[in-house]
């Protein structure tokens, strides 16, 4: 099976089984629970995009172009072989006000690596980072790679500081023979306020980026990153929890 085979399989078999709710994390503190969508009523979304491997200049170049062009801003996670192959990239998402988070260095399996491991992985992103006078942005979200993950990642990841993110809405489209249009309609057929959609930075994504977002824009919704969208879950919490009283 070869690379991109195993992952697509990877990544269709976590959809099949509902992400985040295999083996539920300890519910006490917010670093401890996994996202995968903010419960409201706004039309409000995020856009989190995933680099790794599968990832080409070109097609992140036209990604964030068109995101610039349309003032749209979005959650990059970054793996160590991104910050290590496109360097100029890694620090361009910042120029242009997009959100970092931590994809892990070599992008491996977390259930099968040692909690020693999986902590060296998120700081070698953070130090790589760092390097580049970069920083994993504040709130720290990690996405673990092939959304594979256990309470003993969601430990581990809290334990460092940050929150586990899966997603509500994605598609294959990672691999050179997928199509756009599909890849938008899949992605847009599970969209829902508060969601948070998957991509990568393939030239089937940079594609399907402008589609999906355009789409959702004339259906009134707002497309904005992760923490912004947490953000807003925490006001509405609260306004629902004031007009309660």
């Amino acid at each position: 099976m070869t690379r991109h085979a195993a992952v697509a399989a990877a990544v269709l078999a976590v959809l099949l089984a509902a992400p985040g709710r295999a083996e539920p994390t300890p519910p006490r503190h917010r670093s401890m629970t996994v996202l995968s969508s903010v419960p409201m009523q706004e039309k409000v979304v995020a856009l989190t995009i995933d680099l790794g491997e599968s990832a080409t200049r070109a097609s992140c170049e036209k990604l964030l172009q068109w995101l610039d062009e349309h003032h749209v801003k979005a959650t990059f996670f970054l793996t160590g072989w991104f910050v290590r192959t496109l360097p100029d990239l890694a620090k361009r998402l910042r120029t242009d006000g997009h959100e970092i988070g931590n994809h892990t260095d070599t992008h491996p399996h977390c259930p099968r690596v040692s909690d020693e491991r999986l902590r060296e992985e998120l700081h070698n992103v953070e130090e790589l980072l760092r390097r580049q006078g970069l920083a994993v942005s504040e709130p720290r979200y990690f996405r673990p790679p092939f959304g594979e993950y256990n309470a003993r990642t969601v430990r581990v990841a809290g334990e460092l500081g940050y929150r586990t993110v899966m997603w509500s809405a994605t598609t294959v489209d990672y691999t050179a023979r997928g199509n756009a249009d599909r890849a938008a309609n899949a992605i847009l057929r599970y969209v829902r306020p508060g969601g948070i959609i998957l991509t990568h930075a393939t030239a089937v994504s940079a594609a399907m980026v402008p589609q999906v977002v355009t789409r959702l824009q004339a259906k009134g919704y707002a497309v904005v990153t992760l923490g912004e969208l947490v953000e807003r879950g925490k006001s509405a919490s609260t306004g629902a929890a004031a007009g309660a009283r």
